[in-house]
């Protein structure tokens, strides 16, 4: 049996798995540098859900602090920490 036709089966039989059950149990953070037209560099967290791509959070500033701001930011917000390897293709 082709790998697909197994997956497809599976998928209908089973309705609770799949990405909309877990979707809203996952997010995406992003740290990203951004340039002025003045040449000063701005710092943007970027925090969103997977459901619905819902914005999390946006905080943007001149003067980043250390990651630990961003660890507690996380625990506020119920999230816990899974960080990736730079360049992890997951």
């Amino acid at each position: 049996m082709e790998i697909r036709q197994l997956i497809r089966e599976m998928s209908l039989a089973n309705r609770l798995w799949g990405a909309p059950r877990i979707a809203s149990g996952i997010g995406a953070m992003d740290f990203l540098i951004v340039p002025t037209v003045g040449f000063r560099l701005l710092f943007v967290l970027v925090i969103l859900r997977h459901e619905r791509r819902r914005l999390i959070s946006l905080s943007v500033t001149a003067h980043p602090t250390a990651d630990q701001a961003v660890t507690r930011r996380l625990a506020a917000m119920g999230i816990r920490n899974h960080p990736l390897a730079p360049r992890s293709p997951c």
